[in-house]
């Protein structure tokens, strides 16, 4: 026991010679502070190892990185990009003067010229000199013209897009954000920019509810195109409300188009040659003639913009395949001042439906009359002192008073027997839905005692009197939603009369 104990003590105290062997007297400190990158350290002094705001904090990308005492980064001094302070940060593609020393060449579709930044920090082209021959999207393109047959929209290259006889200059995109203001990504067309459809003729909800784009954008359906082919365009909504100044130039495709800038469930309308207008939102004008209720906002009235297409030929020259077809069911409350009031109301009965008197007859001195050939809504409107009576001549002249009495329009006078068209008289109006026993039509005969018809506006304007068709054999297509809106005639005259 007593040679263990000795063994155990020399060990020990062998053992606190090396410890005290390693001891060289200095007292050990913390390296940081020395300029040096040590494990543990995220940066020294200066000596941030190459990082920056941009690369520590993303969202505060601009400012100056530093490091505090104990060797950590100091981000008090990050800030957050700050459009139009001429320093590119974050997300901006440039700021100001700030281009990041970008020219015209290093945009697609452009060779010279000068290269600029938009307000809202993002490339401004449009003082670059264009190297590709279609600038607009949506027109016509030769499909064989080559990689500068379309030029670029959004800084994204657009190709020409050919399927059966459409030929278009298509942005293309990698998501619907690519695409700007009322567009989406299409993936199917080979990720391409295009119009977002809707209506029951798209297999889509109906053309007067809202819509929604891709990404869950909500938008409100304007109906284009016939009326027959229930369809129309799914329109973004802004944040403007009715009422609201708008500017007019057109939005569709453009990308960083502010909301605050575009309506909220209506459209832009204003005068010709202006660059702004006034919101009008959307109202469904079937709803407010089958109701007799109106709820557009006070100092407006639903007004239905539906006639009948009477251009032959379109902007460009070419053939209008919709002529003569009746154009669709568009409402929108309409905006007045005083003095200038609309009040709408039902052609078949003359009542009023907003406006004083609602339910009762249009104000004194004036009758309700069609707004447009394609519906049965229309809006009160002066009338001479002393009205003429079902069958009297009368003219039409721009900004005069109507000439003819209540329930009566004045238009072409005899369809079926005068090919000209050219002799208006006083006609009754009738609802062209009813084929058999048209009561508005009770009680006019002509010479040989045979009763008047109710004719529809849709076939008023053919050479054979009947409902407008296009094409030929399988291709051949017939107008299917004549317009409601018609007047009572007198019948295809006895033959040898």
């Amino acid at each position: 026991m007593k040679l263990r104990n000795l063994f155990l003590l020399s060990v020990i105290v062998t053992l606190s010679f090396a410890f005290a062997a390693c001891d060289d007297g200095e007292k050990k400190t913390n390296p940081c502070g020395n300029g040096v990158l040590d494990p543990g350290e995220e940066c020294d002094g200066t000596n941030l190892d190459e990082q920056t705001c941009a690369l520590v904090v993303p969202t505060r990308p601009g400012g100056t990185l530093a490091c505090t005492p104990t060797c950590t980064f100091d981000t008090a001094a990050c800030t957050a990009p700050s459009c139009g302070n001429n320093a590119i940060e974050g997300t901006e593609e440039c700021d100001g003067t700030d281009l990041g020393g970008q020219t015209c060449d290093d945009h697609a579709g452009f060779s010279g010229g000068t290269l600029g930044c938009t307000a809202s920090c993002t490339w401004d082209t449009s003082a670059c000199d264009v190297d590709c021959v279609v600038q607009d999207n949506f027109a016509t393109c030769n499909p064989m013209g080559g990689a500068n047959e379309c030029c670029p929209n959004n800084d994204m290259p657009s190709t020409c897009f050919s399927s059966g006889d459409f030929r278009a200059c298509l942005q293309t995109c990698s998501d619907h954000a690519d695409c700007g203001w009322s567009m989406e990504c299409v993936t199917n067309i080979g990720n391409l920019c295009y119009i977002s459809f809707c209506g029951e003729g798209m297999q889509m909800d109906d053309v007067q509810a809202p819509c929604t784009l891709a990404g869950g954008r909500a938008g409100t359906c304007y109906p284009v195109w016939r009326a027959m082919d229930d369809g129309g365009i799914c329109l973004e909504n802004g944040t403007l409300e009715h009422g609201e100044t708008c500017p007019l130039a057109d939005a569709m495709g453009i990308a960083d188009t502010d909301p605050a800038t575009q309506c909220n469930n209506g459209f832009c309308f204003g005068a010709s040659g202006a660059t702004e207008g006034s919101c009008f939102g959307k109202c469904n004008p079937l709803e407010v003639l089958a109701t007799g209720t109106d709820a557009c906002p006070a100092n407006s009235a639903c007004v239905n913009f539906s006639s009948i297409d009477l251009d032959e030929t379109l902007d460009d020259g070419s053939p209008n395949d919709n002529f003569l077809f009746r154009e669709p069911d568009l409402g929108v409350c309409y905006v007045w001042e005083a003095g200038n009031e609309i009040y709408s109301c039902d052609l078949l009965s003359g009542n009023v439906i907003t406006g004083p008197n609602a339910g009762g007859p249009c104000p004194d001195g004036m009758t309700c009359n069609y707004f447009g050939l394609g519906s049965l809504l229309g809006f009160c409107y002066d009338v001479v002192a002393t009205p003429a009576v079902e069958g009297a001549t009368c003219a039409i002249t721009q900004d005069a008073p109507q000439a003819c009495a209540e329930g009566l329009q004045c238009f072409i006078a005899d369809p079926f027997n005068d090919a000209t068209g050219e002799a208006l008289a006083c006609r009754k109006i009738c609802d062209a839905t009813v084929l058999d026993g048209n009561e508005a039509c009770a009680g006019l005969v002509d010479a040989d005692d045979q009763p008047y018809v109710c004719l529809t506006t849709s076939r008023f304007f053919t050479a054979d009197r009947e409902l407008p068709t296009i094409g030929t054999g399988l291709n051949m297509e017939t107008e299917t939603s004549p317009s409601p809106l018609g007047f009572c005639v007198p019948p295809v005259a006895l033959a040898g009369k």
